[in-house]
């Protein structure tokens, strides 16, 4: 999701979810948000059926 979706799906600011995302891909060294995907399934954190293909 972009991060205007992610604000508006959780109520949020735009700079909020993207300081977020600042912290945890620097936290994590991880620079993409594919590899942030890669992340979240391999950890079970997000169902692969879950996610949209566009």
């Amino acid at each position: 999701m972009s991060n205007k979706e992610i604000a508006d799906k959780l109520f949020l600011s735009i700079h909020t979810v993207t300081t977020h995302r600042r912290n945890i891909t620097a936290k994590l060294q991880i620079h993409s948000p594919a590899g942030l995907t890669i992340y979240a399934i391999m950890n079970n954190l997000v169902d692969i059926s879950d996610i949209n293909l566009q």
